[in-house]
């Protein structure tokens, strides 16, 4: 039966990393569809991220049900609330042992499952979900401070019981739904006690959860959730090695006003972040085309004004490039913040072909 997990990006949202997890664990055979959206900052000072819900049938379109995300499809039917698709995924695949065979230890999982479901409402406020961020120095409030000794508290509990390594022994649905706490706790640089650590090393070093972390890193970055770390003095980055950031590639260095060929490893940063097209197969020529075609609109989009705070650019054109390579240069486009993480520039590109010319018309402005 086709299985579709339909998510907010990977890189950012606790909720649909919860379920992703599961499935992924339990050898679920899924594809997932990133849901291409618009979030508002309510707070930046204070780190606070919430998505608005204002245009239902729009997202119902991109496979939500009541607006928001994750939304699991199932023969044509959906399934919403990350931890509804965790039991979907436990009752589907029992050989995964999402949760554990004894009826009590099993009650016991579902009700930390679900105080994490319903409750933490300030580690959500003020430590947003953001993996790869690191922020320093950072003291959380009293009663974030409150939420987070809880949560050690059911950890310690829950590894006495069970002798590790996972929360009830084996990986389950409750470690799927603290794992995001996992990745908050070492954004924001909360220190565990020597058990809870191991167990978190344990977490991170999960199969399951090494697949995300390799999707998460191709997956959209939401200016709203960067601007959350960067307001509190952190880094969205942080977290990252020498390799996995787009600063290492030598961009900083490259000539603006130089033709595409001339940047240097350009192309190496612009092929690794289209993978997700599935285009690794494509044939060098036409990759290295739509290559040059997102540079140059990028580099017309700088060029045009480069300290203006708004313009833009109508009907753009670029000779010979089919609709595959227009389609790989729009994906790359729209991740601009990934391929030069320097500019601030928001941009909006609307893509039309005809008669062998890719039009394009570009608006953009800095926040």
């Amino acid at each position: 039966m086709p299985i579709e997990l339909a998510v907010i990006t990977l890189r950012y949202s606790s909720w649909s990393m919860r379920p992703w997890l599961a499935l992924t664990h339990a050898g679920a055979d899924f594809q997932t569809r990133t849901a291409e959206i618009q979030l508002e900052k309510q707070d930046s000072v204070g780190g606070v991220v919430q998505a608005q819900v204002d245009d239902l049938e729009a997202r119902r379109a991109q496979g939500s049900v009541t607006g928001l995300w994750p939304v699991l499809h199932v023969d044509g039917v959906a399934i919403h609330e990350a931890l509804a698709i965790c039991e979907y995924a436990a009752e589907r695949y029992p050989e995964a042992d999402l949760w554990p065979s004894d009826p009590m230890r099993r009650a016991q999982a579902r009700s930390f499952a679900c105080e994490m479901a319903t409750g933490f409402p300030n580690l959500r406020e003020f430590l947003s979900c953001h993996p790869f961020a690191r922020v320093p120095d950072y003291t959380p409030n009293p009663a974030s401070q409150r939420e987070i000794d809880r949560v050690f508290e059911i950890w310690d509990q829950c590894l006495e019981a069970s002798g590790g390594p996972f929360l009830f022994g084996k990986f389950g649905i409750v470690d799927c739904m603290y794992f995001p706490v996992i990745t908050r706790f070492a954004t924001y640089g909360v220190v565990l006690p020597p058990r809870l650590q191991a167990y978190a090393d344990e977490i991170w070093e999960l199969p399951a959860v090494l697949a995300w972390r390799e999707l998460a890193l191709r997956s959209p970055r939401m200016n709203v959730y960067d601007d959350a770390i960067l307001a509190l003095g952190g880094d969205p980055d942080g977290a990252l090695p020498a390799g996995d950031g787009l600063d290492d590639f030598g961009l900083e260095e490259a000539s603006w006003d130089g033709p595409p060929e001339e940047w240097p490893r350009a192309s190496e940063v612009l092929v690794a972040y289209a993978s997700p097209l599935g285009v690794e197969d494509m044939p060098p020529e036409t990759m290295q085309q739509a290559i040059a075609f997102a540079v140059s609109v990028w580099t017309a989009v700088v060029l045009a004004d480069e300290n203006a705070d708004d313009g833009s650019l109508d009907d753009f054109r670029e000779p010979a490039v089919g609709a595959a390579e227009a389609e790989i240069a729009e994906f790359l486009i729209n991740r601009k913040r990934m391929l030069f993480p320097k500019d601030r520039r928001l941009m909006v590109v609307d893509f039309t072909a005809s008669e062998g010319q890719v039009g394009v018309q570009v608006s953009w402005r800095l926040p």
